[in-house]
Formats: C-alpha cells, sequence, structure tokens
C-alpha cells in the first residue's frame, strides 16, 4: 500500500470525519497519477488494469510479512507477471527471461503441479499408460513432472513461452510440444477432440488464458474426456474473470457442453495462498 495511513497495518486516522475525508480522496489522487505516470505500487498490493480503465488495487499480494525471506521474493517476482497490464508479448517476454522459475516455483512452494496431477489420478485411476494429456500453461514441465509419480507416461506441453519449453524439452516426458497461447481462437494445431485429458496448473491470471480460452479446451477435449484447472482462488474475483470465468463454466454446463464433477479448494496452493480445483467431464455430444 502507497499509504499506510488508510491501510490497515497503519491503524485508524484519529482526524475529524472533515479531514479524515479530505485525505482519502488525496490519497487516491495521489494513487491515481502513479499509476499514470506507472510508478510501481510497493509489494503488498496488486493493481490491475483490465484494459477498460478499470483498475482493481486489491489484496493479492498481501500476506508476505508473515513469510520468509526465500517465500516472499519468490512470491513477488510471480506477483509481478500477474499483476495485470501486460502484453501478450510483455508475458511472454517475461517468463522467456525468468531463469529462476523452478527455484522459486519448488514443490513445497507452489503445489498447483501436485494438485493437478492428483486430481488427473482421481479421474483416469486405471490405463495410465495408454492416457495422452494436454498439459496446457506447461511452463518447464512441473504437472508433467508430478504426473510421472502416478504413473503416467503420454503428455503433451502447450506454452507460449519458448524458452520454458526449451527447458521442459530437457526433461524428456514430453512427447510433443505447441509453442502458443491458448484463446478462444482454435489452435491450428490441435484437431477436434484430441485429447482424453486436458490440464491446466496455474495458467489462469491476469494476462494469462481468458475466460472463453475455456470453450478451446472444451474443442480439443474428446467426448467423455476431462478437463482439470488448478488456479489461485482469489484470482475468480480479478476484474478479467469475476464476472465471466465461473459464469461461462455454468453457462458451459447449461448448455451441456460439461458437467462439473469436482469444485474444491485446497491450502497452501502457493505459499500461504488458497487454490481451487475445478474438474469437468465433457459430455458426450459437445463437439
Amino acid at each position: 500500500m502507497r499509504f499506510r495511513c488508510v491501510d490497515t497495518s497503519g491503524g485508524a486516522l484519529q482526524f475529524s470525519p472533515k479531514r479524515t475525508c479530505n485525505i482519502i480522496v488525496a490519497t487516491a489522487v495521489l494513487h491515481n497519477i502513479c499509476i499514470d505516470n506507472k510508478v510501481p505500487d510497493p509489494v503488498g498490493r496488486a493493481v490491475i488494469n483490465d484494459g477498460n480503465d478499470n483498475v482493481y488495487r486489491g489484496t493479492l499480494n498481501d500476506g508476505t510479512e508473515n513469510m520468509d525471506s526465500e517465500d516472499k521474493k519468490a512470491f513477488e517476482v510471480n506477483a509481478r507477471v500477474f499483476s495485470g497490464g501486460l502484453s501478450k508479448e510483455q508475458v511472454i517476454d517475461y517468463y522467456n527471461k525468468w531463469d529462476d522459475y523452478e527455484a522459486h516455483l519448488q514443490p513445497g512452494r507452489y503445489n498447483g503441479p501436485a494438485y493437478a496431477a492428483e486430481a488427473v489420478d482421481r479421474s483416469f485411476p486405471s490405463n495410465k499408460d495408454t492416457i495422452e494429456i494436454l498439459d496446457v500453461a506447461a511452463g518447464t514441465g512441473l504437472v508433467g513432472e508430478e504426473l510421472v509419480k502416478k504413473g503416467f507416461k503420454r503428455f503433451h506441453a502447450l506454452d507460449p513461452s519458448e524458452n520454458m519449453l526449451r527447458k521442459a524439452r530437457m526433461k524428456n516426458i514430453y512427447e510433443k510440444f505447441f509453442c502458443e497461447f491458448l484463446s478462444v481462437e482454435p489452435s491450428p494445431n490441435i484437431s477436434n477432440g484430441t485429447y482424453p485429458c486436458v490440464v491446466c496448473s496455474g495458467g489462469f491470471g491476469s494476462g494469462h488464458i481468458p475466460s472463453d480460452g475455456l470453450l478451446e479446451m472444451i474443442r480439443i477435449t474428446k467426448p467423455g474426456g476431462m478437463i482439470i484447472i488448478v488456479m489461485r482462488e482469489e484470482y475468480l474475483n480479478i476484474p478479467e474473470y469475476c464476472n465471466s470465468l465461473e459464469p461461462l463454466m455454468k453457462k458451459y454446463e447449461k448448455e451441456g457442453l460439461w458437467v462439473c464433477v469436482e469444485k474444491s479448494i485446497v491450502h497452501k496452493y502457493f505459499c500461504d495462498k488458497t487454490g481451487i480445483i475445478f474438474r469437468f467431464q465433457v459430455n458426450q455430444n459437445s463437439q
């Protein structure tokens, strides 16, 4: 927060109501001037612009004061790429230059990949060596590594960062790679109903997979197949998703495209942040 006098960490404004109102207005004006001039917001608050001049100043980074130094550093580095206002090209560039990605998102700190693998395991308890799985927003292959531990063997990776996929390729666990963003536009490289399982951990957030990208996930999943999404729970409330992501999930279910078989909250998804798991089964008549 730029001004502790109006933050919960700074106590209360011990002035008359009129003067307190003047202080609040002044801090709001100064804060907006900082945004216009691209002055970074201090760590502890996220400033997210949805592209329509609607600025969200939420509490996505709150809680870092209770983290150790290494967790806090990893949290801050990750927060920058999810802070909003970045173009697709800037997001890709950020990931391409994120050399300490796996050190920052190591197991125990970032548990999304493990949760995703567990959800896949619940969906496919048998014939694991034949199930072809598309890992969306695969990054360096953290989900793939967790899936191997569960006995799965066939993976394809989709991610817009060439450098992330280069590192994933070195692990020799993926059979095919797609260097592209997942969006509502159909991928020219993936046919309808290709995969019995599509999994995504950490791919949803500001500047990442758009809400209508759900439709593309449905398109490329085989009828009867599973779509698994693991993400930070609080991201459901950012401007990019608050009026679209879950509403679209429910809309597609109402239209008969898929059925939600699980919606569960998990703890310590990333550091002390809670995550949410969605599992959908694509209907037979969805194509």
